[in-house]
């Protein structure tokens, strides 16, 4: 069942990094098609960066949900895409935003590539060249992990090289793990996807033991995730230095290089109001996304018996300070 949410904003935008937009936008229409469900931290990450600019503008946003990482069939994609389709079609937006991967492939490249509809996508993982962007209708931003900064600081507390992955058996993380292995461990990587929290625990300590180091994906979509049993279990049985790339994950990691979702939605949104304002998107360069934010859980690192020093101290955000 198609899951819609209408957001009415009243009147001038502020522009993203320094740009400004005169006028207002009464009245015009966004639509946007999100690949995921509210609560799940990154999209609800994106929603605050997408309100942020429109809050204000006068703009109608309207919002279609796929809940394509609770349901992750592609008979249910392809559902949620059809009925976003028919949503476009009685809204009639002017312009449409698309995030994640699967608004994508199962709603952009079928319905709206190649047509009249401008489309701003964000959160593509990676590459866009699979779907054919940038096409004349479609700009976006891509979503990428800054795996070589994050290896360099967690060799810096590893034994060795070895490096282990562990993750939700999704789309996004069956990805992430093939563009791993292609561009920087030459299919070296260790990894191990899971369905079930039950997988969890016997996952992450068969690849610990394989690895001097350990990259955790994203847990979304890992049926039955326990949050508290996870950081217990995590506290009692790090033994390697870990490090993720979302904010949300920084209770299991020691160390977490963030990915910034609001800078995702802030671009998506500042995009959709230059369309607007007349801009075409194939006039709109596609980026990578910038924004890192390091982020240290000195809980797990001491429980690891690992010993940051001050630089990393003073730089970093610091979680489990006060914690025995």
């Amino acid at each position: 069942m198609k899951r819609v949410t209408v957001f009415s904003v009243a009147a001038i935008v502020i522009a993203l990094w320094g740009s400004a937009w005169a006028g207002s936008y009464e009245g015009r229409r966004i639509l946007w098609v999100e690949s995921y469900h509210e609560g799940f931290a990154w999209s609800d990450g994106v929603a605050r960066g997408v309100a942020k600019i429109l809050d204000g503008s006068g703009a109608q946003l309207k919002v279609v949900r796929m809940d394509t990482k609770r349901n992750s069939s592609p008979d249910h994609a392809r559902k949620a895409a059809q009925d976003a389709m028919q949503v476009a079609r009685e809204f009639d937006p002017e312009v449409v935003m698309a995030s994640e991967d699967n608004a994508q492939r199962y709603f952009v490249v079928p319905f709206l590539k190649g047509g009249d509809i401008p489309v701003v996508a964000s959160g593509i993982n990676w590459d866009a060249s699979e779907y054919g962007y940038p096409a004349p209708n479609v700009t976006g931003m891509v979503e990428v992990n800054l795996l070589g900064e994050a290896r360099s600081v967690l060799r810096k507390f590893a034994r060795g090289d070895r490096t282990g992955f562990v993750a939700a058996d999704t789309e996004s993380e069956r990805k992430n793990l093939e563009i791993y292995n292609a561009r920087d461990f030459k299919g070296s990587l260790d990894g191990f996807l899971v369905s079930r929290f039950a997988e969890f625990g016997a996952a992450f300590e068969e690849v610990q033991a394989r690895s001097d180091m350990l990259i955790m994906g994203g847990n979304g979509g890992i049926e039955g995730w326990d949050d508290a049993a996870a950081r217990e279990f995590l506290l009692g049985h790090t033994r390697v230095p870990t490090g993720s790339f979302d904010d949300y994950l920084a209770p299991y990691v020691i160390f977490t290089f963030a990915k910034d979702p609001e800078e995702q939605g802030e671009w998506m949104a500042a995009a959709a109001l230059r369309v607007l304002d007349g801009e075409s998107p194939a006039a709109i360069p596609m980026v990578e996304n910038r924004r890192v934010r390091l982020i240290v859980n000195l809980k797990l690192a001491r429980a690891a018996g690992i010993v940051l020093p001050v630089s990393i101290l003073k730089t970093a955000t610091i979680i489990g300070r006060d914690e025995n």
